[in-house]
């Protein structure tokens, strides 16, 4: 392969593709950050890329880059739209004012403006490095590993979703390693080809990765093998998940389920810790128990009734709401992550299917099912519900 084909159309398929990879960094960015103006980033960093192309001298390039930069700060911070005086004094300013802060290191005096020029000034650095390891090395590995890693950081710590974003990853980066990795073994043992020859020679590997892409793309996911990290780092340090009433920090509370509600209201932080999952072919309200004095602070059970009514498993349970007709009987199938000795249940319960020697005992004032076996409480993982909708 000689130079001048590599540095041309090669060289220029590498560079789209590394735009591609690097654009997926800008949205989550500018998303979680709330920056806008995506698209005067998404300019600056295809010029980079033209610059790098045609290696126009860095004497042209420098002056070029700046100028734009100082051109966009004017627009998005200011009412002009050129090089205006009143443009030019507020770029003075604005750079006397962030030295001032840099060099007393008040770092929350630094305006949102200096902070787009080192957002600018990142992507600069990142191009010049990305042209690096394609024109020298003809290997950006690095640099697709820490860009799956960051999304992959992103979409499990933060509320940017990486879903469509690790599909188009893989698919770009494992076809840019493999056109990079062709490149470097005709390079590296000096073998000519034309144009014809390395597309015959990529084809396989472009066709097996666009067929692997859209099967994965189109075929359902299995769900997440680990479970979500962030609820459960939350409850390690602040308490069990499944205590809703842990007093945080000044009295703020954690939504969820807890006995006593007997003080609701104030500050609560939200929990989305899984607590359990069903199958079932329509939504349901899941219910627990009920409470029948309200004390303006919260809810109380005024009778304590120790009359319990025990049954076993698949006999008729009597919660207090009759069930409906029995031509809409159907059933639920629960799966709990966290441990509660008692059943949650949907309207109209007709039965409770759970292991073999499960007993079950009902208080007719609360309507709570309390789950037994072998006469001591028991914390189902897993139990079906039949059920007819009143």
């Amino acid at each position: 392969m000689n130079m001048t084909t590599r540095t041309r159309w090669l060289q220029g398929i590498f560079y789209i593709l590394m735009i591609l990879l690097l654009v997926e960094w800008l949205y989550p960015v500018l998303e979680l950050t709330k920056t806008g103006y995506l698209s005067i980033f998404l300019v600056f960093t295809v010029l980079s890329f033209v610059f790098s192309y045609f290696g126009v001298a860095w004497w042209v390039v420098g002056p070029a880059k700046v100028f734009y930069i100082a051109w966009m700060i004017i627009i998005v911070y200011t009412n002009e739209a050129f090089f205006t005086k009143d443009a030019i004094l507020f770029l003075f300013e604005d750079a006397v004012t962030n030295s001032k802060a840099l060099m007393s290191r008040d770092w929350t005096t630094v305006t949102d403006s200096f902070r787009t020029v080192l957002f600018f000034a990142l992507i600069w650095m990142v191009a010049y490095l990305i042209h690096y390891w394609i024109t020298e090395r003809l290997n950006v590995f690095l640099f697709f590993f820490i860009t799956v890693i960051f999304i992959g950081l992103l979409d499990t710590f933060s509320s940017y979703k990486g879903d469509g974003a690790i599909i188009r990853l893989m698919i770009l980066g494992l076809l840019l390693l493999g056109l990079l990795k062709a490149a470097q073994i005709v390079e590296h043992h000096q073998i000519s080809v034309n144009r014809m020859t390395y597309v015959s020679l990529v084809t396989p590997l472009i066709m097996m990765i666009a067929i692997s892409g859209g099967v994965g793309y189109f075929l359902p996911k299995a769900g997440p093998v680990w479970e979500d990290p962030v609820p459960y780092i939350q409850s390690f340090a602040e308490g069990t998940a499944s205590d809703a009433t842990i007093v945080i920090g000044g009295g703020a509370k954690k939504i969820g389920y807890g006995e006593d509600d007997s003080s609701l209201g104030g500050a609560f932080r939200s929990d989305s810790t899984v607590v359990f999952q069903v199958v079932v072919k329509t939504p349901q309200y899941w219910k627990i128990e009920t409470k029948d004095t309200y004390t303006s602070e919260g809810w109380e059970q005024s009778n304590s009734s120790f009359d319990m009514q025990n049954y076993t498993v698949g006999d008729p349970l009597n919660t207090g709401i009759p069930p409906g007709p029995i031509e809409k009987q159907d059933s639920a199938q629960l799966s709990f992550e966290l441990d509660y000795p008692f059943l949650m249940y949907p309207y109209g319960t007709i039965a409770a299917d759970a292991k073999e020697g499960t007993t079950f005992s009902i208080s007719p004032n609360t309507q709570k099912i309390d789950t037994f076996l072998d006469n001591e409480t028991v914390s189902l993982e897993q139990y079906k519900i039949s059920f007819s909708e009143p």
